[in-house]
């Protein structure tokens, strides 16, 4: 019985935990950010999430999975026609996580072109991103 209870226990957990943390929804407004090169310790395979805050919690508005090579993420904003605060809302700051090996780390980034604050239709470019 405790057996079950476990797997129950483990099953649910895993999943609300994936809905909260790794699926971001289209909203249908979005910052473009590229990412040029990452730390070494970062290997292809490994999540690169960007996080907002709702009420204190941090979700994300966007993540890829490392490639090896330069790629764009999408960082999709705030619906503003619904009253839950769904993604990012302009000038908030972006809070970049790695999920490697079932942690999550936090990276800071190295712009070429703008800012680690969010802006609608906005361009970024990151030259390199280092694990904290």
């Amino acid at each position: 019985m405790i057996r079950l209870l476990f797997l129950i226990t483990f099953f649910l957990s895993s999943y609300l935990f994936a809905q909260e943390t790794y699926i971001p929804i289209n909203t249908g407004v979005n910052m473009t950010v590229a990412i040029l090169d990452v730390d070494s310790l970062i290997a292809i395979g490994d999540t690169i999430l960007a996080m907002y805050t709702e009420d204190d919690i941090f979700r994300t508005g966007g993540f890829t999975i490392w490639n090896g090579t330069k790629l764009a993420i999408a960082l999709w904003g705030d619906d503003s026609t619904s009253d839950v605060k769904d993604g990012f809302i302009d000038g908030e700051n972006i809070k970049w996580i790695i999920r490697k090996d079932n942690q999550n780390l936090e990276l800071t980034p190295y712009y070429q072109l703008g800012t680690n604050h969010w802006q609608a239709n906005g361009l970024a470019v990151i030259e390199h991103m280092q694990i904290d």
